[in-house]
């Protein structure tokens, strides 16, 4: 599942690049600084959002064998 925290850093990611091209063909280093800045703040991001999305995703899984196992015991009791 995509988690909002992927689609913005996505989109920070993308203006970043943008701005790059923009300080790029102005030849304001100034710009192309702050695109560099924007596009490494999406790319932190959009992994947050992932890890965030597999840690999710992971916990479900845990919780299921958990309660799976519990079922298990109980029934041999």
């Amino acid at each position: 599942m995509i988690k909002a925290e992927q689609v913005k850093g996505s989109a920070m990611q993308l203006k970043g690049k943008v701005m790059q091209a923009a300080g790029t063909l102005t030849g304001d280093n100034g710009i192309l600084a702050a695109g560099k800045r924007q596009e490494a703040v999406g790319k932190v991001r959009h992994v947050m959002g992932t890890a965030s999305s597999k840690a999710t995703e992971l916990a479900g899984e845990a919780k299921k064998r958990a309660d799976q196992l519990a079922k298990r015991t109980q029934s041999s009791s």
